[in-house]
C-alpha cells in the first residue's frame, strides 16, 4: 500500500530526537543561515554534521532549508556555504529562489532539490517549468484545495509533490509577507519573522463597506472591543484526511514547526505517524488523534483552504491545559532515569508516557518520585532542571515525553 513520507520540523536537536522518535520518516532543518527560521532554529556546521549523523543512525533522510529569497551581496556567501556543506550526507535541499537553484546545480550537481512552498506553485505549467529545471519535488502552495491538488497531480503524475497537513498557516500568499520587514525592519522572507499577525491590535473604530454592495458592511470593529489578534490565521489541522492524500498519491505530507517545542511535537507527530500506519492496517481512529492532538494546541486549527467554498474548525483550544512535564535523556537502570524538566510538576497527579504508537501507560502519583543528583527526595519539582526520576518501568526510554494525567 502506498503510504506518503512524513517530514517533521526539527528547530534544534532536542526537537529532531523528537521527531525521529514519534515517527518522523524525515525532518527538515536550516543550517546556520539563508533559511526562514530565526536563528535559534536553526543548526551551526558543527550542530549540523552531528544532527546528520543522528538522523543517519536511525535510518531516516534529512531535507536542508536554504529557502531564502536572497539579496545580490548574500551570493557571495551562499556559494562558500555550498562549499561548506558539498559533502554532507543531505537527502535534498529546499529552495525557492531561482538564483540559488541556478547555484545548487552548479556545486551540489548530486543533491536533489525540492521546491519550497514559499515558491508558491499552484498549477501544473508551473511545475512542469521547475521539473525541466532539475526539480525532484514540488511543496505545493498553501492556497490550495483538494479539487487543485487533485487536478494538479492528475496533469503531471511523474514528480513527487508534498503539501502542508498540519501547523501555523500565514496571513500572506505561501508566505510572502512584508509585515514584519515593515514593522520591525525583520525580512520575513529573509528567516527573520518576527509574527507581527500574531500580534493584538486595538481598532479605533473602523467600518469597511464595498462599492458594489450598498448598506452590507463586510467587517466591523469598534473602539471599545479592546485588543485583538485580528490578523492571525488559524492552524492547519488536515488528519482527517490522509486517506484522500494516500488515494491521490501525494508523496509528502510535512508538519509546520520549526519554532515549536517538543512537547507540541512529541505527540503531533506521534498522532500522524500513528495515523498513516493505521490506515494501512485499516485501523483509522480519528476521535482518538484528535484527543491526543487537543492538548498540544493554545490556538484554534482548521481545514484551511482544502476544503472548496467552506473551513471547518477541526480542534478547539482545552479549557485545562494538559502539560508535558518532563523528557527522558538517559536511561540509567530499570528503575532510574535522567531527565529534563519541562513544567512544573504537581507530585499528587498521575502522570503518562507517551510511548510511540499513541500508546499512554500510566504512572501512578505514589509509585514515582524525583530526586536530586546527591540521591535526596525532591518535595518540589520546577522547570528547567535536569533530575532523577525513580519508577520501575520498562516504558520509559530516551527522548519519551511524560505529561501530566488530568
Amino acid at each position: 500500500m502506498f503510504i506518503p513520507e512524513l517530514l517533521c520540523p526539527a528547530g534544534n536537536m532536542d526537537r529532531l530526537e523528537t521527531c525521529i522518535t514519534y515517527g518522523a520518516d524525515a525532518v527538515y532543518l536550516g543550517g546556520s543561515d539563508f533559511n526562514l527560521r530565526a536563528k535559534n532554529a536553526n543548526f551551526s556546521n558543527t550542530e549540523l554534521i552531528k544532527a546528520i549523523s543522528y538522523i543517519k543512525k536511525h535510518n531516516k533522510k534529512v531535507y536542508l532549508c536554504l529557502n531564502i529569497y536572497a539579496y545580490e551581496e548574500q551570493i557571495p556567501a551562499i556559494k562558500e556555504y555550498l562549499h561548506e556543506i558539498k559533502d554532507l550526507d543531505i537527502d535534498g535541499i529546499i529552495a525557492a529562489d531561482p538564483g540559488i537553484i541556478t547555484l545548487l546545480k552548479l556545486h551540489l550537481p548530486n543533491v536533489p532539490i525540492h521546491l519550497s512552498t514559499q515558491a508558491n506553485t499552484s498549477n501544473s505549467q508551473s511545475i512542469k517549468f521547475w521539473k525541466e529545471l532539475g526539480i525532484k519535488r514540488v511543496n505545493l502552495a498553501r492556497e490550495l484545495n483538494m479539487r487543485q491538488i487533485k487536478n494538479i497531480r492528475a496533469a503531471i503524475p511523474d514528480i513527487e509533490l508534498e503539501t502542508f497537513v498540519h501547523g501555523a498557516m500565514c496571513m500572506a500568499i505561501s508566505g510572502r509577507c512584508h509585515l514584519s520587514a515593515y514593522l520591525n525592519s525583520r525580512p520575513a522572507n529573509q528567516g527573520m519573522c518576527t509574527h507581527p499577525c500574531r500580534f493584538s491590535y486595538k481598532i479605533k473604530g473602523v467600518a469597511v463597506e464595498e462599492e458594489q454592495r450598498p448598506g452590507k458592511i463586510l467587517w466591523e470593529y469598534f473602539e471599545d472591543q479592546g485588543f485583538s489578534s485580528f490578523f492571525a490565521a488559524q492552524d492547519l489541522c488536515l488528519i482527517k484526511y490522509l486517506k484522500w492524500f494516500i488515494s491521490n498519491r501525494i508523496n509528502c505530507l510535512k508538519i509546520e514547526g520549526r519554532m515549536k517545542t517538543s512537547s507540541y511535537l512529541g505527540p503531533v507527530v506521534d498522532v500522524y505517524s500513528t495515523a498513516l500506519k493505521d490506515i494501512g492496517e485499516k485501523n483509522f481512529r480519528l476521535g482518538y488523534y484528535l484527543k491526543e492532538l487537543t492538548p498540544a494546541h493554545t490556538r484554534t486549527c482548521n481545514t484551511g483552504f482544502f476544503l472548496p467554498h467552506k473551513r471547518i474548525n477541526i480542534i478547539s483550544p482545552p479549557d485545562i491545559k494538559q502539560n508535558i512535564v518532563f523528557k527522558v535523556i538517559e536511561v540509567l537502570s530499570k528503575d532510574k532515569y535522567l531527565v529534563s524538566i519541562r513544567h512544573k510538576i504537581d507530585l499528587s497527579k498521575d502522570l503518562e508516557i507517551l510511548v510511540p504508537g499513541l500508546k499512554r501507560p500510566k504512572i501512578p502519583s505514589n509509585k514515582y518520585a524525583f530526586e536530586d543528583k546527591s540521591g535526596k527526595k525532591l518535595r518540589e519539582v520546577n522547570s528547567g532542571i535536569h533530575c532523577f526520576f525513580r519508577f520501575a518501568t520498562y516504558d520509559l526510554k530516551e527522548n519519551y515525553l511524560v505529561r501530566e494525567v488530568i
